[in-house]
């Protein structure tokens, strides 16, 4: 069992190995191999550890699932929290000295201020969020105080109290939410949009893909969608 936990990798190894004229044994596993019926032995040595390490991972994956339905983050603490444990020594999350800062980054995104300079700010508090990553904490309602529980066969995915504490209120985190959907409630217009040779920037969609158009000044006119 310490050999390989898959079967069919072992077989591989041990053939490969075979045709090297080196034979595999285990001191107190040990198989006759000039016997054919000592096969059915081999299989059964090799199979067992592959089973225990597939009945382990359900267990697991179980296990994590529990946790899940019982509003508990089961992983590193994401940014503006920390890993620690509550009164009974069960593992919990709660705010860090960063709660502040992404508590007003998702203020910024709910006011329809661009990502970027969001994201800036709260970088410059500390935090060294990249692009993508900003992206996928703003829609994280793990921030409001709530836990995802995946779908999972008969059972539909949805969204359970955490035993957590959040940093933003849902109503906040639901603005943000409009804003990234297109239904901003306070868009703050570029200064792009406003130069006058481009007027009708973010207002033309293309006919294609019904994306907005925006413009630039590499010719006459230009069109691309965003």
């Amino acid at each position: 069992d310490r050999f390989s936990r898959n079967a069919m990798d072992a077989y591989r190894v041990i053939n490969l190995l075979h045709k090297m004229d080196i034979e595999v044994q285990a001191v107190e596993q040990s198989i006759d191999f000039s016997v054919p019926e000592s096969k059915l032995m081999l299989a059964m040595y090799l199979a067992m550890p592959e089973v225990d390490n597939d009945r382990r991972s359900i267990k697991i994956r179980g296990g994590i699932r529990a946790a899940l339905k019982a509003g508990r983050w089961c992983t590193v603490a994401p940014y503006g929290y920390r890993n620690t444990r509550d009164m009974n020594n069960r593992p919990i999350i709660v705010p860090n000295e960063y709660a502040g800062a992404i508590r007003k980054a998702f203020e910024k995104d709910a006011k329809g201020i661009p990502q970027p300079e969001a994201r800036r700010e709260l970088n410059a508090s500390g935090v060294p969020v990249k692009k993508t990553r900003f992206s996928e904490m703003v829609k994280n309602p793990m921030y409001m105080g709530k836990i995802t529980v995946p779908a999972f066969e008969n059972e539909p995915h949805r969204l359970v109290e955490g035993v957590h504490e959040g940093i933003v209120s849902e109503t906040t985190f639901y603005a943000v939410q409009q804003v990234l959907n297109g239904f901003p409630q306070k868009r703050r217009i570029s200064s792009t949009v406003r130069n006058e040779e481009l007027p009708l920037r973010g207002i033309l969609k293309c006919s294609s893909c019904g994306g907005k158009l925006t413009g630039s000044r590499h010719g006459p006119f230009a069109g691309d969608c965003t």
